[in-house]
């Protein structure tokens, strides 16, 4: 079994567990301790915050300490790449909370960080004159820029346009979502 690789395939690690993700940390637990075998849990939504989620569910007790965890956007988007020696590090006066209001000239910015402790920016929200976002800019763990999201309101706000930029860690773009209301399936561009 040397040579073999066991990958768990989920959605996600999210924040909050459902009955789905509790089942497969369970599965992950039992493939260590009945055999040995360390697999690899490889989830497919884009979610910057996965690894933070995964600790979380460490320090509870909920995976093993040495839980293997990766995600298909952030294999694209590093791949081989090491911490971003120039991360976005801001420490306001005050953190109450991870979620603080920038006014930018006449733009108002909203700043979420990951936790408290990391102070490493998670995203931020750029609103127009009317305070609905335009642009959502995402941050993975390790400080690179992670994804930006455009958005457009037509008639009224009923349609909206969405379209997502996701870039590897060396400033390239990796590939391109394109959503559209009425489109029944989103558009991908690989780079």
């Amino acid at each position: 079994m040397k040579n073999q690789h066991f990958i768990f395939f989920n959605q996600d690690i999210p924040k909050n567990l459902t009955g789905i993700e509790s089942s497969a940390f369970k599965r992950y637990g039992l493939f260590e301790q009945q055999f040995g075998i360390r697999p690899l849990f490889l989830t497919a939504r884009y979610n910057p915050s996965y690894l933070v989620n995964a600790q979380r569910w460490i320090n509870e007790g909920r995976i093993p300490q040495d839980f293997r965890c990766d995600n298909l956007y952030t294999y694209f988007q590093h791949n081989g790449a090491k911490a971003n020696p120039e991360a976005i590090y801001y420490r306001p006066k005050s953190l109450e909370t991870y979620r603080h209001i920038i006014f930018h000239g006449n733009q108002k910015i909203c700043v979420q960080y990951f936790n408290q402790d990391t102070q490493k920016l998670a995203y931020t929200h750029y609103f127009d004159e009317k305070e609905r976002v335009i642009r959502l800019d995402n941050y993975d763990f390790d400080g690179f820029l992670s994804r930006t999201v455009f958005s457009t309101l037509m008639r009224k706000g009923k349609d909206k346009e969405k379209l997502n930029f996701f870039i590897k860690s060396m400033v390239h773009l990796v590939f391109i979502n394109i959503l559209f209301k009425k489109m029944a399936k989103p558009l991908f561009l690989v780079s």
